[in-house]
């Protein structure tokens, strides 16, 4: 059976970047320093990703759960909590506290006709933050 996965925090990814970089360094093999390198590049960017949705979600005045939960939603169609929870990596309650947020604000539609309940980005918001998406992806390309 495969592991669960574990979450790192930035502290944790940052130790783990840092003792690659070292080890890199440190070692005689060119194959070694090209795995250790490249192990460290890859905790790097898992770091500044991380930050710069941190970033954009402040900027934007959401959570940083808001904001991932908008995108992922952008990106479907319907959702059940335990479904965005998934996707998103962010605990049941979490989503469902947001979710609620998100349907008061008008942001969101509630399905509770079917248990579990699902839920939807309003069309006209869906469509704006896929063109949003589609526009910054076309920045960075």
């Amino acid at each position: 059976m495969g592991r669960k996965r574990v979450r790192l925090s930035d502290e944790g990814r940052a130790l783990i970047m840092g003792w690659h970089l070292l080890r890199g360094l440190l070692v005689r093999s060119g194959s070694s320093k090209v795995y250790h390198f490249s192990k460290a590049a890859y905790h790097a960017q898992k770091l500044v990703r991380r930050r710069m949705k941190a970033d954009e979600a402040e900027r934007l005045g959401l959570t940083k759960s808001e904001y991932v939960m908008l995108l992922t939603m952008a990106k479907g169609s319907e959702f059940t909590v335990r479904e965005l929870a998934e996707a998103t990596g962010l605990s049941e309650s979490t989503v469902r506290k947001n979710l609620k947020t998100f349907v008061r604000a008008g942001v969101a539609e509630e399905d509770a006709s079917q248990t579990p309940h699902i839920y939807r980005l309003r069309e006209d918001v869906r469509r704006e933050l896929r063109e949003a998406l589609e526009r910054e992806s076309e920045e960075e390309g």
